[in-house]
């Protein structure tokens, strides 16, 4: 196919029709397909629009995702030589789209061309533009352009000087009418799906430009454009989209962005460091003042608070000494916050033995051990909600599309094109992938794009798109690589073959000058499992006593529901394959049956109505405390498995699942945001018993309260803790 005509419609049905008819009355001497995508409108208008043109092929949306994903969607979908985006506000005067297709016929080196812009009156509109600076932008988006709309700044912005009459090349063309070549789609890739609505136009036409190919204005293809301008009236949703996208644009392309970016990770240990010291500053300040207003009955007086200056100095020093020493300042991607307040109690308990022993070898008693066990509990609350915060705010600018980590990966084959999958897939971690390097001599894979240069352009590639980040995919010439990106800057990591391997606890050690990769035995035999069942008898009782009471109304509730026991019984396959009776409320309806052997109750698939509050909060998994109490199960394991399960599946090294006793909670179930397949749930146990530690069975428990209390849309079926 020629050509591929793309319309994004949202709520502009009425100029939708008026777009399709006049292009219906153009002579196209090409093959095409019209394709509208219309982004949930809910306007009636597409029941018509099926009617009226039933050869176009319409595409409905069930959310609005934003400008940018809808043409992509028509893009992947079709092949054609040329992709021709029209807004639904556009006319199509005659002979304008067989001049666009002439002209990129004519000349191979152009990647995108627009047209010729009218408003409705016939008076010209700036389709073509220089790229945006801040005068500019002043002048745009504040008063300044209405004191001064002469201004030199617009005019050259708005290229106001030239009469538009002659082909020209551009910076940029508006996205209302513009022809793109698929061809150079593989170099500079598709639009960039961060911008939802406005400067990704802007954006593609940027990066046609770094990509080596020419961008221009062709007068010849006039169109009419119904321009409604809405970002221009005053506050409203439509600006707030405009600013948006220009902060995503000069995210991703600005300079000194680019600067702060590849120093990151200097600021942001600055930023831990000020937030740690006045953490501890205001901690001090409040121990001081609790030990004096609600302590006071201590037999040891309260001292002045001048007393403590020195004290309080020589904390602010050690207290970031231990931190920075124990890696605390390192910041990691995807961490959970139950790392990150594990990380900050052990940071806080080492620093306060440390203070403990200078205070006792300075001969100082002054700061006394209550003070300090108040100091210790504040200092972990404060540090922890700080450090906290901002990383959470950081993350969440990053799934929203801002100071993303730019990012190239050296390779492209399959494993290349598995970790561009992947890192699209958790933008939480900030990855931007702007294309592939080419390996010499190395296959490629076809859907791979873009593909921006090969490895002597590397060089070239970091400068020109602002890499921070590059990934190599087992490249022979790793070590060359390697070196040239750490003098300019760039982070480095190389992918192993030892992905099937990494759910193993592993560690990097060097023998008689040898690098090794050392995987370590199994973590789960001997006094370890001793001590996990301790843990399970001490919490599990502990939990079984706090909740009694609770459990007792619940009981009351479940009878005066409806008939039947309050308790059931399922029988699952424990550990070694033995079954066993795990305990639940009962939350589904019974029929009851009369026989020789008294009442028979049969389980219905309708819920009660405690019982949809039991499921919704986990609360028919309360009886479970009596199967671990029982040594049948653990708090923290894999699911137990119902009787009927398919045991042949379980083979090899996925036996080892029954080596444990199965739990109430687990890793997969703290990971409920996500779907999961049954080879990645298998995984994650098996991760959890090669990699198991009394403090990950504490982090899994800690998870699994705000799990309890989670939203049920965040909850899939699959992953239900059940």
């Amino acid at each position: 196919m020629k050509l591929l005509i793309t319309l994004v419609n949202y709520k502009t049905t009425d100029l939708l029709l008026k777009c399709l008819e006049s292009i219906q009355q153009q002579k196209i001497h090409a093959d095409y397909r019209i394709v509208v995508i219309d982004n949930n409108s809910q306007d009636g208008g597409m029941e018509y629009v099926k009617k009226a043109y039933p050869e176009i092929v319409l595409i409905e949306n069930g959310t609005n995702n934003g400008y940018a994903i809808a043409v992509n969607q028509a893009i992947r979908l079709f092949d054609s030589d040329y992709i021709l985006l029209l807004n639904p506000d556009i006319e199509v005067k005659p002979g304008a789209i067989d001049a666009l297709v002439k002209f990129m016929d004519a000349t191979p080196d152009v990647g995108i061309t627009g047209g010729k812009l009218f408003y409705p009156d016939g008076r010209l509109q700036y389709s073509c533009r220089t790229f945006f600076s801040l005068p500019v932008i002043l002048y745009r988006r504040t008063f300044l352009g209405k004191l001064f709309p002469e201004s030199s700044v617009l005019k050259r912005h708005l290229m106001a000087d030239w009469d538009h009459e002659t082909l020209r090349d551009v910076d940029w063309v508006l996205g209302a009418c513009m022809l793109i070549r698929r061809s150079a789609l593989k170099d500079v890739g598709l639009m960039d799906e961060r911008f939802f609505l406005y400067f990704e136009d802007v954006d593609w036409c940027y990066r046609m430009k770094k990509g080596g190919w020419r961008v221009c204005y062709l007068p010849q293809a006039k169109m009419i454009h119904h321009h409604r301008r809405e970002s221009a009236n005053g506050m409203n949703k439509t600006l707030f989209f405009h600013i948006m996208s220009m902060f995503h644009f000069y995210d991703k392309w600005g300079n000194f962005l680019y600067f702060l970016r590849k120093y990151r990770v200097i600021l942001g240990i600055m930023l831990f460091i000020l937030l740690d010291v006045a953490s501890i500053n205001l901690s001090f300040v409040g121990a001081y003042f609790i030990r004096k207003s609600f302590l006071n009955f201590l037999a040891k007086p309260q001292l002045p608070f001048s007393y403590y200056y020195d004290s309080l100095l020589f904390t602010n020093i050690v207290m970031p000494l231990v931190f920075y020493s124990l890696g605390l300042y390192k910041i990691k991607s995807g961490e959970l916050w139950v790392d990150e307040l594990f990380r900050v109690g052990k940071g806080v308990l080492v620093s306060i033995v440390f203070l403990m022993a200078g205070s006792y070898l300075a001969q100082g008693y002054e700061f006394s051990r209550t003070m300090k066990l108040v100091f210790a509990g504040l200092c972990i609350i404060l540090m922890f909600a700080s450090r906290w915060f901002v990383v959470s705010r950081y993350q969440a600018l990053r799934k929203k599309g801002f100071n993303l980590r730019r990012t190239l990966i050296v390779g492209a084959d399959r494993t290349a094109a598995t970790i561009h999958k992947e890192l699209r897939h958790h933008c939480e971690l900030g990855f931007d992938i702007v294309g592939f390097v080419q390996e010499p001599g190395k296959q490629k894979n076809e859907h791979i794009f873009p593909i921006l240069g090969t490895i002597e352009h590397l060089p070239d590639l970091i400068k020109t798109h602002n890499i921070t980040e590059l990934i190599l995919t087992n490249t022979s010439d790793s070590r060359d690589v390697i070196a040239r990106c750490k003098r300019d800057g760039v982070n480095v990591r190389l992918v192993t073959n030892l992905y099937n391997l990494s759910m193993h606890e592993t560690s990097l050690e060097e023998l008689a000058g040898i690098p090794m990769v050392h995987f370590k035995g199994k973590p789960l035999f001997a006094m370890k499992l001793v001590l996990k069942r301790a843990i399970d008898v001490l919490l599990g009782g502990l939990a079984l006593l706090t909740v009694a009471p609770f459990m007792a109304i619940i009981a009351l509730l479940i009878k005066l529901d409806s008939s039947g026991p309050v308790f059931i019984t399922e029988i699952r396959l424990g550990q070694d394959q033995k079954p066993f009776a795990m305990y639940k409320f009962r939350s589904q309806q019974v029929q009851t049956t009369r026989s020789r052997k008294g009442r028979m109750y049969s389980l219905q698939p309708e819920l009660t109505r405690i019982g949809m509050k039991l499921r919704r909060y986990r609360l028919d998994l309360l009886p479970q405390f009596l199967n671990v109490l029982k040594g049948e199960m653990s708090l923290v394991g894999p699911r137990p498995l119902p009787l009927k399960s398919n045991i042949a599946q379980y083979n090899g090294w996925r036996q080892e699942r029954f080596d444990i006793k199965p739990g109430m909670t687990g890793l997969w179930q703290v990971s409920a945001q996500q779907e999961f397949s049954d080879e990645e749930m298998m995984r994650l146990d098996m991760y959890y018993i090669w990699n198991w530690s009394f403090s990950n069975d504490v982090k899994i428990l800690l998870r699994t309260i705000p799990m309890i209390f989670s939203h049920p849309k965040y909850i899939s079926s699959k992953n239900r803790i059940s």
